[in-house]
C-alpha cells in the first residue's frame, strides 16, 4: 500500500514538474534546499526541547528544596 502511494506521488509529481517546464535538476535543487530547511527545523527544535529540559529541572529543584 505504502509503494502503490508513494509511485502515485511521483508519477503525480513528474507530471506536474513536466507540465510547469521544470527539469529534474531543478527539482532536485527544490529537495535538497527543503532538506535543508527541515534539518534547521529539527536542530531547532532539539535546541529547544534541551532547554526545556533544563528548565524543568531547574524549577524541580527549587520545589525540592522548597518542600
Amino acid at each position: 500500500m505504502v509503494r502503490m502511494m508513494m509511485m502515485t506521488g511521483l508519477v503525480v509529481g513528474a507530471y506536474v514538474a513536466g507540465y510547469n517546464e521544470i527539469t529534474h535538476v531543478e527539482v532536485m535543487e527544490m529537495v535538497e534546499n527543503s532538506m535543508t530547511y527541515v534539518e534547521g527545523m529539527m536542530e531547532y527544535a532539539e535546541r529547544f526541547r534541551e532547554e526545556a529540559n533544563s528548565v524543568v529541572e531547574t524549577v524541580t529543584e527549587t520545589v525540592e528544596e522548597v518542600l
